[in-house]
């Protein structure tokens, strides 16, 4: 483990991640590339967010200037991670100044809708100074969902379904909030999961700051070779979707 792990968390007002949970992509994409025929270049494309982060989700293709991004890159860590973040900072910077999809937030849940797919995308975020998912918190998360399910509903899109994507949904202090028809229809997200921002966040604490125990894990995992490259993760990235009315049952 690199000191970069030790290092105070880099933010603006809280929004921004931390410069750590770079360091930790980077370095286990150069691990990656210790145990198996893959190029630098090709780890950092399927076994970090980079491309999620910085261009859209490699599944919709690779972005004109990923190659560019990378293939001129050095095989330092604390170089490329330098790299990757700052050009997360100028984006974000950039992205301040454009309209972005409608979003809205009920305490710790929050939704967007899609209109390609009539989906309605839930987000989770670690928005209650009191706390987040213990059971004393449990209320106050269903009256969260109450309210989105409210929203959703004056919105009045026929047919539409409910969708998340989380390692959160691997855990059952999470899972317990939802409605059990959705919770049955969770399945792992097998085909370059490590592409997705929504599995990183499990190295994040309620304060933004990477968990160095959890960090330092990960990486043990990937340099023991005793795992698959996915199951070094300590959970895995699972999708739900159901129709809306399941909420609607639940919550009105």
């Amino acid at each position: 483990m690199t000191e970069s792990f030790q290092n105070s968390t880099e933010s603006l007002e809280g929004l921004l991640l931390p410069k750590e949970l770079f360091a930790l992509q980077v370095q286990f994409a150069i691990a990656v590339t210790g145990k198996s025929d893959i190029t630098l270049p090709e780890a950092l494309l399927k076994y970090t967010s980079a491309h999620t982060r910085l261009f859209h989700h490699p599944a919709k293709g690779r972005a004109a200037g990923w190659d560019d991004f990378v293939n001129n890159m050095s095989d330092n860590p604390e170089t490329i991670t330098d790299i990757f973040y700052k050009a997360y900072l100028a984006k974000e910077e950039a992205g301040q100044d454009e309209v972005s999809e409608d979003t809205e937030t009920f305490g710790c849940f929050s939704q967007q809708y899609k209109e390609a797919r009539n989906t309605f995308v839930l987000h989770f975020g670690n928005h209650d100074p009191a706390g987040n998912l213990g059971r004393d918190r449990i209320d106050a998360r269903q009256q969260d969902l109450r309210h989105l399910a409210e929203s959703i509903a004056t919105q009045k899109h026929d047919s539409a379904e409910v969708q998340m994507t989380s390692w959160l949904l691997s855990i059952d202090a999470f899972n317990r909030l939802l409605p059990s028809e959705f919770v049955d229809a969770i399945q792992d997200v097998e085909l370059d999961a490590a592409q997705d921002n929504g599995l990183w966040g499990q190295f994040l604490d309620k304060n933004g700051e990477v968990k160095i125990e959890l960090a330092k894990q990960l990486l043990i995992n990937i340099t023991d070779g005793k795992l698959s490259i996915t199951d070094c993760f300590p959970c895995k990235l699972k999708t739900a979707k159901t129709p809306q009315e399941v909420f609607f049952s639940q919550y009105l």
